[in-house]
Protein backbone atom coordinates (compact mmCIF):
# COMPACT_ATOMS: atom_id res chain seq x y z
CA UNK A 1 0.00 0.00 0.00
CA UNK A 2 1.55 3.56 -1.28
CA UNK A 3 0.48 6.70 -2.88
CA UNK A 4 -1.55 9.57 -1.65
CA UNK A 5 -4.84 7.51 -0.71
CA UNK A 6 -2.52 5.75 2.00
CA UNK A 7 -1.07 8.66 3.57
CA UNK A 8 -4.22 10.35 3.94
CA UNK A 9 -5.41 7.13 5.96
CA UNK A 10 -2.53 7.30 7.38
CA UNK A 11 -2.98 10.72 8.99
CA UNK A 12 -6.61 10.64 9.04
CA UNK A 13 -6.35 8.17 11.72
CA UNK A 14 -2.88 9.14 13.57
CA UNK A 15 -1.57 5.58 12.58
CA UNK A 16 2.27 5.59 14.51
CA UNK A 17 5.59 3.84 14.30
CA UNK A 18 4.82 -0.11 15.62
CA UNK A 19 1.32 0.02 15.46
CA UNK A 20 -0.58 -3.09 14.45
CA UNK A 21 -3.38 -2.63 12.03
CA UNK A 22 -6.09 -5.36 10.73
CA UNK A 23 -7.93 -5.12 7.78
CA UNK A 24 -11.51 -7.06 7.43
CA UNK A 25 -12.63 -7.29 3.89
CA UNK A 26 -16.34 -7.68 3.66
CA UNK A 27 -16.90 -10.30 1.73
CA UNK A 28 -14.87 -13.65 2.49
CA UNK A 29 -11.53 -14.47 1.50
CA UNK A 30 -9.16 -17.35 2.27
CA UNK A 31 -6.85 -14.89 3.57
CA UNK A 32 -6.13 -11.77 6.05
CA UNK A 33 -3.53 -9.18 5.21
CA UNK A 34 -2.00 -7.78 8.46
CA UNK A 35 0.23 -4.71 8.00
CA UNK A 36 2.87 -3.83 10.53
CA UNK A 37 3.23 0.21 10.28
CA UNK A 38 7.23 0.72 11.96
CA UNK A 39 7.36 4.14 9.71
CA UNK A 40 4.82 6.32 10.10
CA UNK A 41 5.98 10.37 8.68
CA UNK A 42 4.60 9.85 4.91
CA UNK A 43 8.55 10.20 3.68
CA UNK A 44 10.85 7.91 1.93
CA UNK A 45 11.47 6.58 5.19
CA UNK A 46 7.92 5.03 5.39
CA UNK A 47 7.95 1.10 5.21
CA UNK A 48 4.65 -1.27 5.39
CA UNK A 49 5.40 -5.04 5.34
CA UNK A 50 2.28 -7.03 4.29
CA UNK A 51 2.86 -10.43 5.50
CA UNK A 52 0.46 -11.34 3.28
CA UNK A 53 3.24 -12.40 0.17
CA UNK A 54 5.62 -13.74 2.90
CA UNK A 55 4.01 -16.06 4.86
CA UNK A 56 0.51 -16.28 5.73
CA UNK A 57 -1.40 -16.21 9.19
CA UNK A 58 -4.78 -17.56 9.42
CA UNK A 59 -7.20 -18.06 11.96
CA UNK A 60 -7.06 -21.49 13.57
CA UNK A 61 -10.30 -22.28 11.56
CA UNK A 62 -9.24 -20.54 8.59
CA UNK A 63 -8.07 -22.27 5.84
CA UNK A 64 -4.82 -20.25 3.50
CA UNK A 65 -1.57 -20.92 1.42
CA UNK A 66 2.03 -20.36 1.44
CA UNK A 67 6.38 -21.93 1.05
CA UNK A 68 8.90 -22.69 -1.42
CA UNK A 69 12.59 -22.81 -1.00
CA UNK A 70 12.94 -18.96 -0.64
CA UNK A 71 13.39 -17.31 2.46
CA UNK A 72 10.77 -15.73 4.39
CA UNK A 73 11.19 -12.27 4.98
CA UNK A 74 8.96 -10.91 7.93
CA UNK A 75 10.04 -10.63 12.13
CA UNK A 76 7.17 -8.95 13.17
CA UNK A 77 4.99 -10.74 15.95
CA UNK A 78 0.99 -9.73 15.87
CA UNK A 79 -0.50 -9.98 19.15
CA UNK A 80 -2.78 -12.69 20.40
CA UNK A 81 -0.21 -15.25 19.23
CA UNK A 82 -1.85 -18.56 20.25
CA UNK A 83 -4.83 -17.71 17.61
CA UNK A 84 -2.66 -18.03 14.59
CA UNK A 85 -0.77 -20.46 12.25
CA UNK A 86 2.12 -19.29 10.57
CA UNK A 87 2.07 -20.95 6.59
CA UNK A 88 5.21 -20.85 4.75
CA UNK A 89 5.46 -18.98 1.43
CA UNK A 90 4.13 -20.50 -1.37
CA UNK A 91 2.23 -23.75 0.50
CA UNK A 92 -1.36 -25.20 -0.62
CA UNK A 93 -2.46 -27.98 1.63
CA UNK A 94 -4.72 -30.96 0.11
CA UNK A 95 -7.87 -31.44 1.33
CA UNK A 96 -6.07 -35.04 3.41
CA UNK A 97 -3.69 -32.35 4.91
CA UNK A 98 -5.91 -29.24 5.58
CA UNK A 99 -8.13 -32.19 7.64
CA UNK A 100 -4.91 -33.12 9.80
CA UNK A 101 -4.23 -29.87 10.41
CA UNK A 102 -7.82 -28.54 11.59
CA UNK A 103 -7.64 -31.90 14.27
CA UNK A 104 -4.45 -30.69 15.59
CA UNK A 105 -5.27 -27.11 16.31
CA UNK A 106 -5.23 -25.10 18.40
CA UNK A 107 -2.50 -26.10 20.62
CA UNK A 108 -3.12 -26.74 24.12
CA UNK A 109 -1.40 -24.10 26.68
CA UNK A 110 1.87 -25.93 26.81
CA UNK A 111 3.15 -24.92 23.48
CA UNK A 112 4.54 -21.05 23.28
CA UNK A 113 5.41 -18.45 20.67
CA UNK A 114 3.93 -19.39 17.09
CA UNK A 115 3.37 -22.52 15.59
CA UNK A 116 3.66 -22.87 11.95
CA UNK A 117 2.95 -25.05 8.77
CA UNK A 118 5.65 -26.26 6.30
CA UNK A 119 5.98 -28.55 3.37
CA UNK A 120 9.82 -29.92 3.07
CA UNK A 121 11.77 -28.58 0.22
CA UNK A 122 15.13 -30.24 -1.53
CA UNK A 123 16.82 -27.62 0.49
CA UNK A 124 15.50 -28.66 3.48
CA UNK A 125 15.74 -32.53 3.14
CA UNK A 126 18.61 -32.70 0.59
CA UNK A 127 21.24 -29.80 1.42
CA UNK A 128 20.03 -29.86 5.31
CA UNK A 129 19.17 -26.22 5.10
CA UNK A 130 16.06 -26.20 7.46
CA UNK A 131 15.08 -22.80 8.53
CA UNK A 132 12.71 -21.17 10.60
CA UNK A 133 10.97 -18.52 9.66
CA UNK A 134 11.92 -14.88 11.39
CA UNK A 135 8.35 -14.24 11.88
CA UNK A 136 8.20 -17.57 13.53
CA UNK A 137 11.75 -16.89 15.08
CA UNK A 138 10.96 -13.44 16.88
CA UNK A 139 8.24 -15.31 19.18
CA UNK A 140 9.95 -18.56 19.15
CA UNK A 141 11.68 -19.18 23.18
CA UNK A 142 15.55 -19.19 21.50
CA UNK A 143 18.35 -17.82 22.20
CA UNK A 144 20.92 -16.61 18.88
CA UNK A 145 22.07 -19.39 18.83
CA UNK A 146 21.90 -22.96 20.80
CA UNK A 147 20.87 -26.37 21.10
CA UNK A 148 16.85 -27.27 20.77
CA UNK A 149 15.11 -30.90 21.24
CA UNK A 150 13.36 -31.74 17.98
CA UNK A 151 11.04 -34.55 17.70
CA UNK A 152 8.81 -35.79 15.05
CA UNK A 153 5.16 -37.32 15.84
CA UNK A 154 5.61 -38.26 19.73
CA UNK A 155 9.18 -39.88 18.82
CA UNK A 156 12.59 -39.69 20.71
CA UNK A 157 14.05 -36.03 21.22
CA UNK A 158 17.01 -35.25 18.97
CA UNK A 159 19.68 -32.31 20.11
CA UNK A 160 20.33 -29.98 17.19
CA UNK A 161 21.92 -26.97 17.12
CA UNK A 162 20.89 -23.69 15.87
CA UNK A 163 22.13 -20.20 15.37
CA UNK A 164 20.87 -16.49 13.81
CA UNK A 165 21.55 -15.76 10.40
CA UNK A 166 22.29 -11.69 9.72
CA UNK A 167 18.58 -11.40 8.21
CA UNK A 168 16.91 -12.79 11.52
CA UNK A 169 15.85 -16.37 9.69
CA UNK A 170 17.31 -19.57 12.30
CA UNK A 171 18.94 -22.38 10.83
CA UNK A 172 19.52 -25.72 11.90
CA UNK A 173 22.91 -27.34 12.17
CA UNK A 174 23.45 -28.65 8.93
CA UNK A 175 25.11 -32.40 10.08
CA UNK A 176 22.88 -32.99 13.22
CA UNK A 177 19.62 -31.99 10.95
CA UNK A 178 20.24 -33.88 7.87
CA UNK A 179 21.02 -36.88 10.40
CA UNK A 180 17.52 -36.56 11.95
CA UNK A 181 15.91 -36.33 8.88
CA UNK A 182 17.28 -39.63 8.10
CA UNK A 183 16.38 -41.19 10.37
CA UNK A 184 12.61 -39.86 10.31
CA UNK A 185 12.41 -40.04 6.82
CA UNK A 186 11.52 -36.69 6.16
CA UNK A 187 10.83 -36.82 2.64
CA UNK A 188 10.32 -33.97 -0.06
CA UNK A 189 6.83 -32.63 -0.28
CA UNK A 190 6.09 -33.92 3.56
CA UNK A 191 3.95 -31.38 5.55
CA UNK A 192 4.43 -30.70 9.10
CA UNK A 193 2.90 -28.47 11.72
CA UNK A 194 5.98 -27.06 13.82
CA UNK A 195 5.74 -25.51 17.27
CA UNK A 196 7.66 -24.89 20.13
CA UNK A 197 7.55 -25.57 23.91
CA UNK A 198 10.05 -24.29 26.77
CA UNK A 199 12.51 -26.89 27.95
CA UNK A 200 13.17 -28.01 31.51
CA UNK A 201 16.30 -29.10 30.43
CA UNK A 202 19.82 -26.96 31.04
CA UNK A 203 21.48 -28.67 27.91
CA UNK A 204 18.55 -27.56 25.58
CA UNK A 205 16.96 -24.24 24.72
CA UNK A 206 13.52 -25.25 24.01
CA UNK A 207 11.46 -27.78 22.28
CA UNK A 208 10.46 -28.50 18.67
CA UNK A 209 7.55 -30.85 18.37
CA UNK A 210 6.66 -31.85 14.39
CA UNK A 211 3.70 -33.66 13.71
CA UNK A 212 2.82 -35.01 9.81
CA UNK A 213 -0.10 -33.73 8.57
CA UNK A 214 -1.11 -36.58 6.04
Amino acid sequence: MYGNGWRKFYADKKLGKGQLVYFFLDQPSPRATICYIQYGNGSEDEEITEVDDEESIEEDDEGSEEDDDEDDDDGEVPHNIHEVIVRTRGLELTAIEETKLQSLVPLNNSFVGLPFVHRFTRTDVLAGMMKIPKLVAAAAPLEEQGIVGVCLDGGNFRRIPYHTLDDGLIVFGCKKWKEFAASRQLNVNMVVLVGFKNSSREDVDACVIMKKLG
